[in-house]
C-alpha cells in the first residue's frame, strides 16, 4: 500500500490557495540530472520493482525515511535507485515512483502540518457557498454525500498523513485518531442519506488496516528505535490550525490554582524541561499477592477513556529503548455486549476493545519520606470508571518490599532519577464549602509536592480530596457524599516547564 502527500494530478485540480501549501516533492518529478542524489522514501511503504512499470517484478517494499540514491529518472514517473544498505545484493537496485521520494527525512511535524492543510481544505469545502448564518456547525455530512468527488481525495490524503505519522513512530495516540476519523466519517451517513460508494469504499479499505496497526504495538524499541509521540496528532492540528487562523492568544499560560494557593512554578526550572517528561498514576492503590514471590505487587487503578489509555506507556518504552508486548481483547458487539460494555471503546470495526501492555520500566512510588524504586510490569485498560470491568483498568508494579501504608502516586520519568536528592512535602487541611441550600461539605484534602532535584521547585504534585456532607439540622452528624455534587478526586500532576499538567485522575464519585 502506498502513502504520499498528494499526487501531482490532484494538486493541479485543487484551488491555488491549497495547491501551494501541499508538498508533492516536485524536484523529483521533472529532473533527469545524471549525478546520483541522496533521497528518502516519503511513503509509509514504497514498492521497488525490477523494471520501471507497475507490472514489473516486485523486489521489496521500503519503509518511510529509508535512505537511498537516485541514479537517474527513467521516465516521467519512474526513478532508478540504489540502496547500499539493503540486506541482500538483489535488493540494492531497482525502480521506484519518483513521487514518493523527498530530499530529507519526513518528520512527525511534517505530517502534522500537512494534515492541518487538509483539514482546512475540508472545512472550506464544507462551507463553500454558505452564509455564516446558514449553519450552526460544519456540515461535513453534506460534503461527503453531495460533494464526494471533491472530498474523497482530500479525505484519502488525510488518512495518508495519519498513516505516515504512524509509520514514522507507531503510536496508540495516532491509532486512536485514525480510528476516530474512520468512525466519524462513517457516522455522517444514515439509512435515509447513505454515503456514496467512493467514500464507503475508502472506509472499507482503511478499516482493514486497523489489525495491522495494532500488530505494530509489540516491538523491541532497542532494535527498532522510534521517536516518542507525546500528543495525539489532533492536538497538534488544533494548535496549527488555530495559529493559521489567528485564534491563538498571546497571553502566557499560567499554572492552575489549588486549595493551598501554591504559585505556578517558574518556567524553565522544572526537572521536566529540556525534553524530559513523565507518566504517572494517581494513588488509588490495591496490594495483591505476588505469584512468583519476587516482591510486593501493587495495582494502581486509573480512569481511562479507551484502549489508547495505555499509549503513554508505549511511548515511555520508546524513550528507554525497551520491549513491549501489547494485546487486545474483543469484548463483543452492540448486539451481544449489552449495557455492561457501554463504557468500553467501540472501534470502527464495530467491536468493543480492551488493551494490555506488558513492559519492564523503572518506576517510583511517592511516600511521605521519599521515593521508593520499583518496576512497572503491565498496564491494562478494561473499561472506564463507570464500566463493570473498571477493576481491571490498572497499572501493575512490583517492589522489593511492601510499601508504607500511604502512597501518594507512582510515576515513570524519561530521565534518570536520583532518589537521594528528592524532597517530599505533605500539606493537609479540612474546610467547609457550600453543598446544598441546607448543608455544607466538609472537604479533606491532601496535596503532596515532590522536588526531584532538590532545587526548591516542585516537579510533581499529588492531590487527594474527599467530601463529606455536614447536615445543618443534625449538628456534627456527617454522611458520605454521593452524586454529581461531590468532588472526590485523586490526581497526579507534573510541572511541565512552568504549568501543572494532569498525568492521571480518578474521580471516585463519577458513577454513583
Amino acid at each position: 500500500m502506498f502513502s504520499r502527500v498528494l499526487p501531482a494530478t490532484l494538486i493541479a485540480a485543487l484551488p491555488a490557495w491549497l495547491a501551494c501549501c501541499l508538498s508533492v516533492n516536485p524536484a523529483w518529478a521533472a529532473n533527469d540530472a545524471p549525478t546520483p542524489r541522496a533521497a528518502y522514501v516519503s511513503a509509509s511503504r514504497l514498492n521497488m520493482r525490477a523494471q520501471p512499470a507497475l507490472d514489473g517484478e516486485l523486489l521489496t517494499r521500503w519503509k518511510i525515511n529509508q535512505p537511498l540514491r537516485v541514479l537517474r529518472q527513467a521516465d516521467a514517473r519512474w526513478c532508478e535507485v540504489e540502496v547500499p544498505a539493503a540486506p541482500a545484493p538483489a535488493l540494492r537496485h531497482g525502480f521506484v515512483d519518483c513521487g514518493y521520494l523527498t530530499d530529507r527525512p519526513v518528520t512527525l511535524a511534517d505530517t502534522e502540518a500537512e494534515a492541518a492543510n487538509l483539514v482546512l481544505a475540508l472545512n472550506r469545502l464544507a462551507l463553500d457557498g454558505l452564509a455564516p448564518a446558514a449553519y450552526a456547525s460544519l456540515p461535513w455530512a453534506d460534503t461527503f454525500i453531495q460533494r464526494a468527488a471533491e472530498s474523497r481525495p482530500l479525505l484519502e490524503a488525510l488518512f495518508d498523513q495519519l498513516e505516515r505519522h504512524f509509520a514514522i513512530s507507531p503510536s496508540m495516540h495516532t491509532y486512536a485518531d485514525y480510528n476516530s476519523l474512520l468512525s466519524f466519517v462513517a457516522a455522517q451517513g444514515s439509512t435515509e442519506r447513505p454515503l456514496p460508494e467512493p467514500i464507503t469504499s475508502l472506509l472499507g479499505r482503511r478499516i482493514a488496516l486497523l489489525p495491522q496497526m495494532r500488530a505494530a504495538f509489540t516491538a523491541d524499541f532497542a532494535a527498532q528505535p522510534a521517536e516518542p509521540v507525546r500528543r495525539p496528532i489532533t492536538a497538534a492540528l488544533s494548535q496549527l490550525i488555530d495559529a493559521r487562523q489567528g485564534l491563538l492568544a498571546d497571553a502566557a499560560p499560567t499554572g492552575r490554582s489549588n486549595a493551598f494557593d501554591l504559585a505556578a512554578p517558574p518556567a524553565g526550572r522544572s526537572f521536566f524541561s529540556a525534553g524530559r517528561w513523565a507518566i504517572g498514576w494517581a494513588p488509588l492503590v490495591t496490594a495483591v499477592d505476588s505469584p512468583d514471590k519476587t516482591g510486593a505487587v501493587y495495582r494502581f487503578h486509573y480512569n481511562g477513556s479507551g484502549p489508547w489509555a495505555v499509549g503513554d506507556t508505549i511511548e515511555m518504552a520508546k524513550a528507554w529503548r525497551a520491549s513491549v508486548h501489547t494485546s487486545f481483547r474483543y469484548l463483543g458487539s452492540d448486539a451481544d455486549g449489552g449495557n455492561e460494555l457501554a463504557q468500553m471503546h467501540r472501534t470502527a470495526e464495530g467491536v468493543f476493545e480492551a488493551s494490555t501492555v506488558q513492559v519492564s520500566l523503572t518506576a517510583w512510588a511517592i511516600t511521605d519520606t521519599g521515593l521508593v524504586s520499583g518496576k512497572l510490569r503491565q498496564v491494562v485498560f478494561a473499561g472506564d470508571a463507570c464500566s463493570s470491568g473498571a477493576g481491571d483498568t490498572a497499572a501493575e508494579f512490583v517492589f522489593a518490599k511492601p510499601l508504607p501504608a500511604v502512597v501518594h502516586g507512582v510515576f515513570i520519568s524519561s530521565a534518570p532519577i536520583d532518589a537521594a536528592r528528592a524532597r517530599v512535602k505533605v500539606h493537609q487541611r479540612s474546610y467547609l464549602a457550600p453543598l446544598l441550600s441546607d448543608e455544607n461539605t466538609l472537604t479533606s484534602e491532601t496535596v503532596v509536592e515532590v522536588d526531584l532535584d532538590g532545587d526548591g521547585v516542585p516537579d510533581l504534585r499529588s492531590r487527594v480530596s474527599t467530601d463529606t456532607s455536614v447536615s445543618g439540622w443534625f449538628g456534627a452528624r456527617t454522611r458520605r457524599v454521593g452524586g454529581w455534587y461531590a468532588y472526590d478526586v485523586e490526581s497526579l500532576e507534573v510541572n511541565d516547564n512552568g504549568r501543572w499538567r494532569m498525568l492521571s485522575i480518578y474521580d471516585v464519585v463519577t458513577c454513583t
